[in-house]
Formats: structure tokens, C-alpha cells, sequence
């Protein structure tokens, strides 16, 4: 009998909600808990797990997707989805993971309890019909528990979805960070950032920063990752050896090793998985002020926190402030590592893990 069923809800091939999943898989695997991964037969994630090697990995492939909207999913999910799941599966309890706030409702149907983990921050109903449909669902799948990665996160989903505070679990995601990695000395003069180039990270006010910091001195500006904008952000930088969009790498660990500073001015953060990651990598964080991402930087200690998140001035002045001050990004560098190895480690993982596990025994 398989413990568990994990149904990863439109995860990309990266990102935080991919981080998730595929540390939620390592746990239960070193934790010698059974599981499942269900997917549609044309995710573009089967592949991609295939090549993770996590150990005791069984992927459930059910039928594609039929219908697309809301609505019409929400329908699908409470029947169609719902039936290949427990026809394919070997039985378990249901774990679904997604950045999509109010998808797979439906699947909250028909269970003796399951765990919604929503990994975005969600935004307000849009209207009435949405903000009943929202307390319906309260209502009616009673035997859910949620979680997600940030108090910030937590505090919008009981505000905008109505979930009861006490069933909400929060989870933070840990970086893929271990205490022998080797960090690459001397460094280079790089300030980095990892995500989608996607309005949400605030790529335009990068870019002017960026413009704004290598005017007045020799350090380049590396951004990793794809996203809707890169083709847009590769042409506007085309020519510039100093500001460069590099897309999407697979390996990202020698970037980090190499960089002195991380720069995150996101519009959006549930949490920010890369952040903690630069930080696990000994890396000073420049970042905004925006939704979960204090809770991740110490302010002064750890890096930055520009509380005027529009303000490419600011956003330069303390990169700046950094890159003259050579002893400054040692000191939060070596501040940051210790705490996310104090903080974000895998044992406290394991711990939070098994809490939301025992929380749909």
C-alpha cells in the first residue's frame, strides 16, 4: 500500500515549486515512506523527474486535460481526475502541490483528508461568485489541511481564500545546500539573480538598476533563468558584456560559488527559494521588501532589505554600498551561510515534514 499520492499541480521544470517537489520526494524516499507522482500524460515534468534519480520514484500517469477555465477544470477534477486517480494509484493519502491558487478544488472531493499545499501568495476574489465559492469550499472539504512557505503567505490565504488560520500549516522550502560545498575563492566581481524573467521579478527595474551600478564601476550583472520576457531582455542588453541574461541553466552552482552579491527586487515572493539559496552559497542578498522575502533576510546582517521597492536609487545605493565596502559583503556573506545552516537545514525539514504528514493520518 502506497502512503501517499502527490499530485503536482502546473509545476514548472524550476522555480520554487519544483524545489518543493522534488525535496518533498528525496524526504519520503530517505524517510523510507512509499509514494506516487501523478501527472497528465503531456506534463513536460515526467521527463524531467525521470532524470532526478530519486530513489523508489513511481510516476501514475492519467489522461490529459480536456477541458481548460476554472469552472470547467474544478468540474473535471471532482469527477473525471478524481477516478483515474484512484484507478491508477495503489491508494494513499493525497498530497497536492501547486502554485495555483484554487486549482484542483476538486479534488478535495471524496477523501478522508488530504493536504493543499499552495505555494503562491493568493491574490483577492475578484468577485462575489469567486469569494462563496471560496467559502463553499470551506465548508464542504472539511477534512483538508493546508500549508505553504511563509507567514506572509499564510496571513493571505486566511484574508483572500477564507481558510481558518489553524489549519494552516507553514513549511518553508530549504535550499539545496550542504555543509562541504566548497566555495570558489577568489571570487568574481558578479552580482547574481536566479528566476523567471517575468514581470512579477521586476525585470525592468533590474535592468535600469544594473544600467545605474556598472556606470560607475567594473562588475557585471548575470541573470539565470527563462520566462516569458527573455527573448525581450536578451535583445535589450545585446551588445552589453557587462549585463547578460544567460536563461535557463540546469546547474546553477558554480554561478553561485563565483558571484559576491545576490539581487532579488521581486514584486512578488511567496518566499523566494533562489534567495536562500545565494545565502547557503555565502552570498550578501540585495532584495525588496515585498510579501514573504523579509522573512528570509536579516536586515544589516544578512544583506539588504530596500523598503522602497520601486526605487531604482535605492536599489543602487545599497549594492553600492556593498561592492565599496569589500569586509561588508565577507561579514553578511558569512552571516548568511551560518544561517541558513542553522535555520534551514534538512533535519528541521524532516521535522516540518512529518508534521504535515501526521496532520492527515
Amino acid at each position: 500500500m502506497t502512503n501517499f499520492i502527490i499530485y503536482p499541480y502546473k509545476t514548472n521544470c524550476n522555480g520554487g515549486t519544483y524545489s518543493f517537489l522534488k525535496k518533498l520526494m528525496s524526504t519520503l524516499s530517505q524517510m523510507n515512506i512509499k509514494f506516487e507522482v501523478v501527472l497528465h500524460e503531456n506534463d513536460n515534468l515526467i521527463s524531467q523527474l525521470l532524470k532526478s534519480e530519486i530513489p523508489n520514484l513511481r510516476i501514475v500517469q492519467i489522461p490529459k486535460r480536456i477541458f481548460k477555465g476554472r469552472a470547467l477544470e474544478f468540474i473535471e477534477d471532482t469527477i473525471r481526475t478524481n477516478f483515474f486517480i484512484s484507478q491508477r494509484t495503489q491508494g494513499g493519502k493525497l498530497i497536492i502541490s501547486t502554485g495555483q491558487p484554487r486549482s484542483s478544488y476538486g479534488l478535495l472531493f471524496f477523501r478522508k483528508s488530504c493536504l493543499y499545499f499552495l505555494h503562491t501568495v493568493p491574490n483577492s476574489p475578484s468577485s462575489k461568485k469567486i469569494f462563496f465559492f471560496d467559502l463553499i469550499i470551506q465548508k464542504i472539504a472539511t477534512r483538508v489541511r493546508y500549508a505553504t512557505v511563509s507567514q506572509y503567505s499564510k496571513k493571505k490565504m486566511t484574508q483572500h481564500l477564507g481558510i481558518n488560520s489553524n489549519n494552516i500549516l507553514v513549511a518553508p522550502s530549504i535550499p539545496s545546500i550542504n555543509e562541504e560545498i566548497k566555495i570558489i575563492e577568489p571570487k568574481k566581481n558578479i552580482i547574481l539573480t536566479v528566476g523567471h524573467v517575468s514581470n512579477y521579478k521586476n525585470p525592468y527595474l533590474w535592468l535600469e538598476v544594473a544600467k545605474e551600478v556598472t556606470s560607475k564601476c567594473d562588475w557585471v550583472f548575470h541573470w539565470i533563468g527563462d520566462g516569458p520576457l527573455l527573448a525581450n531582455f536578451i535583445e535589450l542588453t545585446k551588445g552589453d558584456s557587462r549585463i547578460v541574461f544567460k536563461g535557463y541553466i540546469e546547474d546553477i552552482q558554480e554561478y553561485y560559488k563565483m558571484a559576491k552579491i545576490y539581487f532579488q527586487p521581486s514584486l512578488k515572493e511567496s518566499q523566494g527559494i533562489a534567495i536562500l539559496e545565494a545565502m547557503g552559497f555565502g552570498l550578501p542578498c540585495v532584495v525588496s521588501n515585498n510579501e514573504g522575502i523579509p522573512e528570509n533576510v536579516i536586515d544589516n546582517v544578512t544583506g539588504k532589505i530596500v523598503t522602497n521597492s520601486t526605487s531604482t536609487k535605492s536599489y543602487s545605493e545599497a549594492i553600492m554600498e556593498l561592492i565599496n565596502n569589500e569586509e561588508l559583503v565577507d561579514n553578511y556573506g558569512d552571516n548568511a551561510r551560518k544561517h541558513i545552516l542553522l535555520n534551514y537545514n534538512q533535519e528541521k525539514y524532516n521535522d516540518s515534514i512529518k508534521d504535515l504528514l501526521k496532520c492527515i493520518e
